[in-house]
């Protein structure tokens, strides 16, 4: 989850997944959270070295969890204000920050609003814009299914990832 910054956002968030059995993981003022079936014990948030503008004011970066003994990231990227250089040479600061610990990894999965575009023809925001990713190293998944909401100005990404079994023994 992305953009859920507040503790009223993040205590209505912890609620609602709470009802439902799920446990809710979110670092304070980062706008990155986790819901899970399972719980979730190792957790790690690494804030971003560079940021600009209203960005600076909150705790941007990624958050790391293992589960089943793969790493997953979520991320929220700098976001476009004014001089659009400027936003790009911040992004490219975070994603190279955010790469040098992916390439450490023999698997992985990435999520989040990148607020870059990668593709054409892929849109997740209403503004036709292809922000938002889920992405894998080595793990098998789903094709990626984007559905509108009235929920928020972000599409939901929907992506079955495929877990190898956890080995017992």
């Amino acid at each position: 989850l992305c953009e859920v910054f507040g503790d009223i956002n993040n205590h209505a968030m912890n609620e609602c997944f709470r009802s439902k059995n799920y446990h809710y993981y979110s670092i304070n003022e980062s706008g990155v959270a986790i819901a899970s079936k399972k719980e979730i014990s190792n957790i790690n948030f690494v804030k971003f070295n560079k940021c600009i503008v209203f960005d600076c004011f909150v705790n941007k970066g990624f958050l790391k969890v293992i589960y089943n003994e793969i790493p997953i990231y979520i991320t929220h990227i700098q976001a476009n204000y004014g001089a659009l250089n400027e936003n790009e040479h911040i992004q490219l600061k975070q994603l190279n920050q955010l790469n040098k610990v992916l390439e450490k990894e023999k698997k992985y999965i990435l999520m989040g609003d990148l607020n870059v575009e990668f593709f054409e023809n892929y849109k997740t925001h209403q503004n036709g814009k292809g922000l938002d990713y889920i992405l894998t190293k080595k793990i098998n998944t789903s094709a990626i299914q984007i559905i509108p909401t009235d929920l928020s100005d972000h599409y939901i990404i929907k992506k079955y990832i495929y877990l190898p079994k956890k080995k017992h023994g």
